[in-house]
């Protein structure tokens, strides 16, 4: 029998390609299942083969537990010290047991369970295989179309296996007949009860354009060449952004190739799509400027904080940046992380026109300047009241000419506003604009004053020095004193 076992594993290895450690491992689950059948379901069994010799022993299995709910499989921890003085709440003791003898039953169980270990080693290992190679391209071969346009492919390698590429993996209104045969990214795979191995492809998602390019171009494949981004329409259009490792290659020119026969290629096998390759640059106006091809920009202007990016084009370039149905636009935002907007250089200067008037005419009201001082401000690049209150004031004075107590007047409005609109920022805040206005008071004091709830006139009047410095203590006594009196002195008047 011990060799006749032996003989059995060395055949099956080698006529299903599985591991001869599989199949001692199913047949020592086949053994202990024939065994449980044997001497009843209730208890346990396991078999132990030796994989030289072909010999096995076969234990009941025994589980500690504290309370028994199964005699015929459990123990108490007391009757487990009995057999094994060590044990403890979990383990699972064994005591040897006459193996059974091989009968027709039994050689049926093992033969099942055989089977399907077997199986399940042989999906494993084509399961492993294809994750090995997940998001590459494999060559398949169209079986059947589904009522829904989903297709059915043999994957033409050597595993025997069938693909599935579901109606919306496949580029639109691409037209795949029967026995066609077509290039697609693996995306998926599992193995699914009964039915086997599941490997779910695409030709629609970015990997697949990824794989076609270091297909077709030698130079990505050696990395000597660089993909950093990509955005697709597809099978309409899709750009790429590429950079060399080597300054003697043109990254853009290599991917095009020779009369744009290397790109033509790739568009063939995406159903005609559309391949912009463009330069990539770590410096992101630059990318953009780079990514809006073959729109040619005339200046971008960005929001960092916002992630915006707004462009200006020749009129007759507005066309060609927006794209059909705004599709350069959009791929090129996909492309860098970038909203982007596009204007005419007619109208980007009309836009700044009207903010440089609102802003000159914000500068005359609430810093109470003449039109020419506002536009001076404009001019020079002052879009703010923190460019105003924050400039260093010989270097404005030399801007403006004028006087120094012009512009300390200046900067000080500029710095009530500021400190106005910290607390008005949000719209329960009470605080009182007549106390910013108290001589003597900082944006730095008027700030602690608000996180004590001092926030009118009336609020500091009440206080009395002691009881503001401790509230505030690092306030000086001196500076204390003044503001409560200033805060007082309407009161007195009336």
């Amino acid at each position: 029998m011990n060799k006749e076992l032996l003989l059995l594993v060395d055949a099956v290895s080698n006529q299903r390609g599985v591991d001869k450690v599989v199949i001692f491992s199913a047949l020592e689950e086949a053994l202990a299942k024939a065994t449980n059948k044997h001497y009843g379901h209730a208890k346990e069994f396991s078999v132990v083969l030796d994989t030289e010799t072909g010999a096995h022993e076969t234990f009941q299995c025994w589980n500690v537990v504290e309370d028994v709910e199964n005699p015929d499989a459990e123990l108490t921890l007391e009757e487990a010290h009995n057999k094994n003085p060590d044990a403890v709440i979990g383990d699972v003791i064994k005591d040897p047991v006459e193996s059974i003898a091989f009968g027709r039953i039994a050689s049926q169980i093992t033969r099942q369970v055989m089977n399907r270990k077997v199986r399940e080693a042989k999906q494993q290992k084509v399961v492993d295989g294809y994750k090995e190679r997940m998001d590459t391209i494999v060559t398949v071969v169209v079986k059947r179309i589904t009522r829904n346009g989903s297709l059915i492919v043999d994957i033409q390698d050597n595993s025997n296996t069938d693909g599935f590429v579901p109606i919306d993996n496949l580029i639109p209104n691409e037209s795949v007949m029967v026995n066609a045969r077509i290039r697609a990214c693996i995306k998926e795979v599992s193995v699914q009860d009964y039915k086997g191995v599941r490997l779910v492809l695409s030709r629609r998602c970015d990997d697949m354009l990824r794989c076609l390019c270091n297909l077709e171009i030698p130079e990505i494949a050696e990395e000597t060449i660089i993909i950093e981004a990509i955005a697709r329409d597809p099978g309409v259009r899709s750009k790429i952004a590429v950079h060399s490792n080597d300054g003697r290659v043109d990254p853009v020119g290599a991917c095009v190739g020779l009369r744009g026969s290397r790109i033509q290629n790739i568009s063939n096998e995406l159903n005609g799509e559309r391949v912009d390759v463009v330069l990539w640059s770590d410096d992101i106006a630059q990318f953009i400027i780079n990514a809006m091809s073959p729109a040619k920009v005339n200046s971008l202007v960005l929001n960092e904080e916002n992630n915006v990016a707004e462009i200006s084009v020749d009129e007759d370039q507005v066309a060609s940046a927006i794209g059909t149905n705004g599709q350069n636009i959009k791929l090129a935002g996909m492309l860098t992380g970038w909203h982007i907007n596009v204007v005419s250089v007619e109208e980007s200067r009309q836009k700044k026109d009207e903010e440089a008037s609102a802003l000159k005419e914000k500068f005359i009201e609430q810093l109470e300047v003449d039109a020419k001082i506002a536009s001076k401000l404009v001019q020079e690049g002052f879009y703010s009241f923190d460019d105003i209150a924050y400039i260093p004031k010989e270097e404005l004075k030399e801007i403006l000419q004028l006087e120094d107590d012009t512009i300390s007047t200046i900067q000080e409005k500029a710095d009530n506003i500021l400190l106005s609109q910290a607390f008005t920022k949000d719209e329960t805040s009470d605080f009182d604009e007549k106390l910013l206005e108290l001589d003597g008071m900082t944006k730095e004091i008027a700030t602690q004053l608000s996180a004590i709830n001092i926030i009118t006139v009336q609020d500091l009047a009440e206080l009395s020095t002691p009881e503001l410095l401790d509230e505030i203590d690092s306030l000086d006594e001196k500076i204390a004193s003044q503001l409560i009196m200033h805060a007082r002195e309407p009161f007195f008047s009336k």
